[in-house]
C-alpha cells in the first residue's frame, strides 16, 4: 500500500480519515475513489439500541450558553450528519466524541481507500463493532490487487459484529467460507459471492434473512437445504438461483435478471415463471421485477405475455431495461407513432396492453431503462398511453413509463404525480 494508506491505517478513528481526505486535495488517489459524501440521514429501517457511557452531554453554543442534552437526543441529531461533520465533532470533548463515534460506526460505508483501515478499527475496538447495524463493503479487487490479509481482516471484523442486520458485500469470488460462524443474524443481504456450497452453508446460519440480492454466479450441483432461508420474502437473483430458493418458501417479491438476449424467449420465460418458480412458492408471489435486454421490445413483450398466463394475481410489475430502450426509434417517431404514422410503436403498445390485460388486479406497472431518450414529456402521448393501459387493465392505480409517474385519482382520473394537490 502507499504511504498515505499506511498512515490512514494507523489513525485511531476512522472518521479522521475523512479529514485526511480533505487535506489531501490534489494528491493522487486510486481511480473511482469517491470523495466524501454530503450529509445524509443515517437512520435505519429497524431499531438499533446503542449503549452510552453517560446520560447527558453538555453542549456549548456559539454565544457561550451551556445546555445539557440527553445522550439519546444528541445521538439522533448526529445521525443526520455526514462523515466529515462527524469527524469535526470528534475533536470536541470526550462525551461528544464517544457519541459521534458510535453514530459513525453504526452504519459505516467506507470508500475503497478506507475499507481496510475501517475493518482494522472495528477489529481493534469491539465496543464499536458490537453496535454496527449496517455495513457496506465495496469490491476492492476492481481497484487494488487483492491484499494477502484482506480476507482475514474482513472475517475478523465480521465475527466481531453482534448487531449487524444489513450487509452489502460486493466481493466477487468463492469466499463465503470466511463468513461461517459469524454471530449476527442478517435481515437484509446484498452480495456478489459465488452461489456455492460454502455460501449455502452460511445461508443455513442466517435464519432471520428476509431480503436478499444474490449477484454471483451459480455453481453447478449446489443444493439449498429446505430448512435454510425459511423467512425469505424478497429475493433478487438469476434464474438458476431463484429456482434454488423460491420453491417451498413464502417468497412474495421476486426480481429476476434476464440480460442475455437469448433468454428472452416465450418458452423459457413460461418455464421459469410457471414450472420452476411461481407454482411452488408458498408466498404467494405478488410482486415481480425483471432486469432485461430490451434491444427488441416487441419480442420482449411477446415473451412476457406468458407471465400473466402463469401468475395472474400480481399486484405490482416492474420492468427495468438493463440494455437498450423501450422506445428505440426515439422521441419523434414515438409521438407520430401514437398518431398512427408509425407501426413500430403501435405494435409495442398493442403488445403492452395485451400483457397488462392478462392480470386480474394489477395495481402498478413500471417500465424504465437507462437510455436517456426514454424520458418523455409530451402530455398528449403520455395521456393516450396511460388511457390505453387502463382500458386494458381497469385495476391499475399507478403507471410509470419513460420517467413519468401517473396515478389514478377518483376525482380527476389519471394525472401526473407532480400535479396532485399537496
Amino acid at each position: 500500500m502507499s504511504t498515505l494508506d499506511n498512515a490512514l491505517a494507523e489513525d485511531y478513528s476512522y472518521a479522521l480519515m475523512y479529514l485526511t481526505d480533505r487535506d489531501c486535495v490534489g494528491k493522487d488517489l486510486p481511480a473511482n475513489t469517491a470523495p466524501d459524501t454530503p450529509s445524509r440521514s443515517r437512520s435505519l429501517p429497524f431499531p438499533c439500541k446503542v449503549p452510552f457511557p453517560c446520560h447527558a452531554v453538555a453542549v456549548v453554543f456559539h454565544d457561550g450558553t451551556v445546555m445539557r442534552l440527553p445522550t439519546e437526543l444528541v445521538f439522533t441529531i448526529m445521525s443526520f450528519l455526514g462523515p466529515s461533520d462527524l469527524a469535526s465533532i470528534l475533536r470536541v470533548d470526550r462525551a461528544v466524541h464517544l457519541v459521534a463515534e458510535k453514530v459513525l460506526y453504526r452504519d459505516p460505508e467506507p470508500t475503497p481507500l478506507h475499507v481496510i483501515p475501517c475493518l482494522k478499527m472495528l477489529v481493534a475496538h469491539p465496543s464499536l463493532s458490537s453496535i454496527t447495524c449496517r455495513l457496506i463493503i465495496c469490491d476492492l479487487t476492481r481497484i487494488f490487487d487483492m491484499c494477502s490479509n484482506y480476507l482475514s481482516v474482513l472475517s475478523r471484523a465480521l465475527h466481531s459484529m453482534l448487531a449487524l442486520k444489513d450487509l452489502t458485500l460486493l466481493l466477487d469470488g468463492p469466499y463465503a467460507k470466511y463468513l461461517h460462524g459469524c454471530p449476527f443474524r442478517l435481515r437484509s443481504l446484498n452480495t456478489t459471492l459465488h452461489w456455492d456450497a460454502d455460501l449455502v452453508k452460511w445461508m443455513e446460519e442466517q435464519s432471520e434473512l428476509r431480503n436478499a440480492m444474490f449477484g454471483g454466479p451459480f455453481v453447478e450441483d449446489t443444493v439449498l437445504p429446505p430448512s435454510a432461508l425459511c423467512k425469505i420474502s424478497q429475493i433478487s437473483a438469476t434464474p438458476l438461483i431463484l429456482v434454488a430458493v423460491v420453491p417451498l418458501r413464502a417468497v412474495q417479491g421476486v426480481e429476476i435478471s434476464l440480460l442475455q438476449p437469448e433468454l428472452i424467449d416465450d418458452e423459457f420465460v413460461w418455464t421459469v415463471f410457471r414450472i420452476l418458480i411461481l407454482s411452488f412458492s408458498t408466498g404467494p408471489v405478488s410482486s415481480v421485477q425483471m432486469i432485461v435486454d430490451v434491444s427488441n421490445p416487441i419480442k420482449l413483450l411477446s415473451a412476457l405475455i406468458t407471465i400473466p398466463q402463469s401468475i395472474s394475481k400480481l399486484d405490482s410489475f416492474v420492468l427495468y431495461g438493463g440494455r437498450g430502450s423501450f422506445t428505440p426509434v426515439g422521441h419523434l417517431p414515438l409521438v407520430i407513432g401514437l398518431l398512427g404514422n408509425s407501426y413500430i410503436f403501435q405494435d409495442f403498445l398493442q403488445n403492452l396492453t395485451a400483457f397488462v390485460s392478462g392480470f386480474e388486479y394489477l395495481r402498478s406497472i413500471t417500465l424504465m431503462s437507462r437510455a436517456p431518450e426514454e424520458t418523455l414529456s409530451d402530455q398528449t402521448l403520455l395521456t393516450s398511453l396511460v388511457g390505453a393501459l387502463h382500458a386494458s387493465c381497469p385495476t391499475l392505480e399507478c403507471i410509470s413509463f419513460g420517467g413519468s409517474i401517473w396515478v389514478f385519482n377518483s376525482r380527476n382520473g389519471w394525472v401526473p404525480l407532480a400535479d396532485l394537490p399537496r
